[in-house]
């Protein structure tokens, strides 16, 4: 019984560290994908950069939506045949899962960087 009574705090330990890294792991995922498609929506119809933060957090976990920021910068906004959009979504990682066991008081930073080139319209293609 006494080795029930030690080994029983690490084994837990052990299963709320591996739900929360899959809870990290998913939010991440999320991150990635909200950023992916804001980006494209910028790319694409025209969104302006700066709602993307806004537009991110449809995206996202509900424990996240009021923690990340999201920078979207563009390499040549005079030549849309040729400009990129860079995204970057941070977060920080104690708030990347619903609760904070093995993240609490964590001061590293959760960071997704998408890039998408600008598509032109279709009446603006350029063809060869």
């Amino acid at each position: 019984m006494a080795e029930f009574a030690i080994l029983t705090p690490v084994l837990m330990s052990i299963l709320f560290g591996i739900v929360e890294m899959g809870c990290v792991f998913w939010s991440y995922s999320a991150m990635q994908m909200g950023a992916r498609a804001v980006l494209r929506d910028v790319a694409v119809n025209g969104r302006t950069p700066g709602s993307a933060t806004a537009a991110l957090q449809t995206y996202l976990p509900g424990w996240m939506q009021g923690h990340t920021t999201m920078n979207v910068t563009q390499s040549n906004p005079s030549d849309p045949a040729n400009n990129t959009f860079a995204g970057s979504v941070q977060v920080p990682l104690n708030v990347a899962a619903p609760y904070s066991f093995l993240t609490y008081g964590s001061n590293w930073t959760l960071t997704a960087n998408v890039t998408v080139v600008q598509e032109l319209p279709f009446d603006q293609v350029i063809t060869p």
